[in-house]
C-alpha cells in the first residue's frame, strides 16, 4: 500500500512538474514572439522625431557646445541670419531653424534620416531646406568670395607674402568624395586615389581667406585644365605684374609660379627658392584643411545630385569666410586633407608647357630672394 501510495504522489507531483514546465515554457515563448512583434515594429516604422530640438533645447546649449555642434558662434549665426534673411522663403519654417539644420548636415556627418529626426521634420522637408540655404548662400557669395579687380586690391593682397613680392594668394586642387556614379559616368569620376570624387579648386590669400572657387569638373580632371579653363586663369592675365603660387601640377606662366623641378641638378638657390615657394604655398594646405576640418561632410559627400553638391560647397566657402571675419581662426578645426591631387607623379601635358617670360620672371625672382 505504500509503495502504491508512493507511486501515486510521483505520479502525480510528475503531472503538476510538466505542467509547470509547459507553463514557463509556454510563458518565454510569448514573451520571445512578442520582442519579435516589437523589434519588426521598430525597424519598419519611422523613428521618432525630437520634438522642439530647435526651440527648446538647442537655447540650453552653452558656447562651447553650440559651437561645437554647429560649426559656428552665436554671434556669426546672428550675422549669417541676418545676411540670408532676404533670399530665403520663411514658408513652414522660421529662418533660423532651417540655417541651423543646413550647418548641422553640412557640420557633421549623420545620416541624412537622423538629422531630420533630430530637428522634427521629414526628409523631404530636409532636402528643400538644404537646397534653399545652400542657393541663398551662393547669391551672396559675390559679396563674401572676392578676387582683386584692381591693381590696388592686388597690392593689398601682396603685404600678407612679403617673402615672396607681387604674391597676391595660392591655387590647389582638392577632391570631395561623392556617392558612386552609374557604370557610364563612373570613369570620369574615379579620381587617380581610385573612388569617385569632384574637384575642386581653391585659391585662398595669407590669412586663410578663399578669394575664388571653383568646383563641378569630375575627379579625373587635373588641376592644370582645371585652372585653365577657370576664371581666375583669365584674370590673371590682366595683372602679369602679379602672380599665384601653384605646385609643379600647374603650367608656369607670368600670372602663377611654379617650383623648380627637382630631377637632382637644382642648384642652391633653386632649392631655396623651392623651399620659400613651399613655406609660403602652405597656406592653400591649411585653407582646405580648415574648410574640411570644420565642414566635415565634404569629407565624403553622398549626393547624386551634382548641382546641388556644387552649391553645398561653394555655401561651405562662404561660410569659412564669414567665420575667419567675425572669429579668430582655430588651428584645432584643422585636419590634414589627404585628397590633394598630388602633383610631381601626376603631370598634365599643359603643365610641362612654360612660358618663356614666365621662366625669366621665376629666375629674376629666384636671384632677388636666394643669391644675395
Amino acid at each position: 500500500m505504500e509503495n502504491v501510495a508512493f507511486m501515486e504522489m510521483g505520479s502525480s507531483m510528475g503531472i503538476f512538474f510538466n505542467a509547470a514546465v509547459e507553463d514557463d515554457l509556454s510563458s518565454s515563448a510569448m514573451q520571445f514572439i512578442f520582442m519579435l512583434q516589437f523589434m519588426s515594429k521598430t525597424l519598419t516604422e519611422s523613428p521618432t522625431r525630437i520634438s522642439r530640438y530647435v526651440e527648446d533645447t538647442v537655447p540650453m546649449y552653452g558656447d562651447l557646445d553650440f559651437k561645437s555642434h554647429f560649426r559656428v558662434t552665436r554671434v556669426t549665426l546672428e550675422d549669417i541670419c541676418c545676411r540670408l534673411t532676404p533670399h530665403l522663403v520663411w514658408r513652414k519654417h522660421p529662418h533660423h531653424k532651417q540655417i541651423l539644420s543646413f550647418l548641422w548636415f553640412m557640420g557633421n556627418t549623420e545620416t541624412f534620416r537622423s538629422v531630420a529626426d533630430r530637428f522634427g521634420i521629414s526628409k523631404g522637408s530636409l532636402h528643400m531646406i538644404i537646397s534653399r540655404v545652400s542657393r541663398a548662400l551662393m547669391e551672396i557669395a559675390p559679396e563674401i568670395i572676392k578676387f582683386p579687380q584692381n591693381t590696388e586690391d592686388c597690392k593689398t593682397l601682396c603685404k600678407g607674402f612679403e617673402k615672396f613680392p607681387k604674391t597676391i594668394g595660392c591655387v590647389d586642387g582638392t577632391y570631395i568624395p561623392m556617392a558612386g556614379k552609374s557604370q557610364e559616368k563612373r570613369s570620369a569620376y574615379v579620381c587617380r586615389h581610385g573612388y569617385c570624387a569632384m574637384h575642386v579648386q581653391v585659391t585662398c590669400e595669407s590669412n586663410l581667406k578663399i578669394i575664388d572657387i571653383s568646383t563641378g569638373y569630375p575627379g579625373s580632371v587635373h588641376d592644370a585644365r582645371v585652372f585653365r579653363n577657370s576664371q581666375i586663369c583669365e584674370k590673371m592675365e590682366t595683372f602679369q605684374e602679379f602672380h599665384l603660387l601653384g605646385d609643379s601640377a600647374y603650367p608656369l606662366k607670368m600670372g602663377i609660379m611654379t617650383p623648380y623641378k627637382d630631377y637632382g641638378c637644382l642648384t642652391n638657390m633653386e632649392k631655396k627658392y623651392n623651399y620659400i615657394h613651399s613655406s609660403l604655398r602652405n597656406c592653400v594646405e591649411r585653407c582646405i584643411g580648415l574648410l574640411k576640418g570644420k565642414w566635415r561632410r565634404l569629407k565624403n559627400f553622398d549626393c547624386q545630385d551634382d548641382i546641388l553638391m556644387c552649391r553645398c560647397i561653394v555655401a561651405c566657402a562662404v561660410l569659412h569666410n564669414l567665420i575667419i571675419d567675425l572669429e579668430a581662426v582655430n588651428d584645432n578645426d584643422m585636419e590634414p586633407d589627404e585628397t590633394f591631387l598630388g602633383a610631381e607623379d601626376d603631370l598634365d601635358t599643359d603643365a610641362n608647357v612654360a612660358d618663356e617670360n614666365a621662366i625669366r620672371k621665376r629666375d629674376r625672382f629666384c636671384f632677388e630672394l636666394c643669391g644675395m
